[in-house]
């Protein structure tokens, strides 16, 4: 979403593949990119994520599942691509693979997050090679994939959010300069917990859209940059955040398990101490996940493209899986056993959130610290309790992500 100096809102729809123009005071909006049908035509869209309006009214949309950024003259309903190949992905300089974000600089700079290989390209007017400068193939930053927003200071200095719930900001040359603001375990109002969007305010300040509300950090820039954080408007009632899970049958991202395991993957006991080896926001290799024509596949034979059924905060249209961001088949991860009293199983490692009833509101709590008698969310948002949790060691886990997030 962004906002003309005249006052107009533009807002991508994903599922819908079309960009909206909304006047002020309207109760309508006009479609201004896209809405032709999914394709790679100058005038189609397929998974538009987000778009930016310069001061000539120029809208510059990624178009994240045609891997590429359009540019769309002001009034113009037909586009130019301006970054990435028409949708072919890859990881040369002029190829991208899910860009999610996009930033343009008052010199007419062009910044993309490009999502599936971890990085920001920088693309000077004209020209269709990018240089890289953040992160970089293949995936040598700190986390993993899942950027969702992006911003950049008068240094040239890029600051990133994404599914690791953490900001990053990147030095001018690629290299990690930063990672700002990280997700708090012990605390996780003081963190990040599924931020969406970043910007810089005038004074210099970041401001992050996060699944707990707005988030204002005053940055202080030097050897050690350090944030402390101001939450505005927090949400009262929260839909599921995108790198959560929910209790039910098995949906796209949150790739649950059926009501008994089919446990394909050898499970013992595992102490406590080992979870500190688990990664973050993974399933296990026996979980099967919801497709979007009512079968059920599993998990390790998702691919890129395959459609999943929407997750229960999307539309009824599904959502595609773009990429793995994770995986490893053979490895031995704890995983957290969590059964309900609905008789649906969920097996997650120790990090992944998960949604739970606290009082009159949902919030998030980390498998880890879930505990038998707390009430998680199914897909239906229907509070239901825990009755057993189990540690076990399974061999594989995998972390798909989707285009609503993982």
């Amino acid at each position: 979403m962004c906002v003309d100096g005249s006052g107009n809102v533009y807002v991508t729809g994903s599922s819908n593949n079309r960009v909206q123009r909304w006047a002020p005071g309207a109760t309508f909006g006009t479609t201004v990119a896209g809405g032709n049908g999914v394709g790679l035509g100058a005038n189609q869209l397929r998974g538009a994520t987000t778009v930016s309006v310069d001061s000539s009214n120029n809208l510059w949309v990624c178009d994240a599942s045609n891997n590429r950024v359009m540019k769309y003259a002001a009034g113009s309903t037909s586009g130019t691509v301006v970054a990435g190949l028409n949708g072919t992905y890859g990881n040369a300089t002029n190829q991208l693979y899910f860009p999610y974000a996009t930033y343009l600089d008052s010199n007419q700079n062009l910044y993309v997050a490009d999502d599936g290989n971890a990085r920001v390209l920088k693309f000077l007017p004209g020209n269709s090679n990018g240089i890289i400068v953040g992160g970089g193939y293949p995936y040598n930053h700190s986390g993993a994939t899942g950027w969702y927003g992006l911003t950049v200071d008068d240094q040239g200095y890029s600051y990133t959010v994404g599914a690791y719930m953490r900001v990053e900001r990147w030095a001018p040359n690629g290299t990690l300069d930063q990672i700002a603001i990280d997700y708090n375990y012990s605390n996780p109002y003081a963190g990040l917990v599924s931020p969406k969007a970043v910007i810089l305010d005038s004074q210099g300040n970041l401001v992050v859209a996060d699944s707990w509300g707005i988030l204002k950090f005053d940055i202080e820039c030097g050897t050690n940059l350090t944030a402390t954080a101001t939450l505005s408007s927090p949400t009262t009632s929260m839909r599921r955040a995108s790198s959560s899970s929910s209790l039910g049958n098995n949906s796209s991202t949150t790739a649950t398990l059926a009501s008994s395991s089919s446990s394909t993957a050898p499970a013992t006991t595992a102490s406590s101490s080992d979870q500190n080896n688990s990664s973050k926001g993974c399933f296990s290799v026996d979980s099967a996940v919801k497709m979007f024509d009512g079968t059920y596949k599993e998990i390790a034979k998702l691919q890129p493209g395959d459609r999943v059924a929407a997750p229960m905060d999307s539309s009824d249209d599904g959502t595609d899986i773009v990429l793995m961001l994770d995986s490893e088949s053979n490895k031995q991860v704890p995983f957290y056993t969590i059964e309900a009293e609905c008789d649906k199983k969920l097996s997650l490692t120790s990090n992944h959130l998960l949604p739970i009833r606290s009082s009159d509101s949902m919030i998030y709590k980390l498998a880890k610290d879930i505990k038998v008698g707390d009430f998680v969310y199914n897909e239906q948002l229907i509070p239901t309790e825990v009755r057993n949790i189990t540690i076990e060691i399974k061999t594989g886990y995998y972390a798909p992500m989707s285009e609503s997030g993982m």
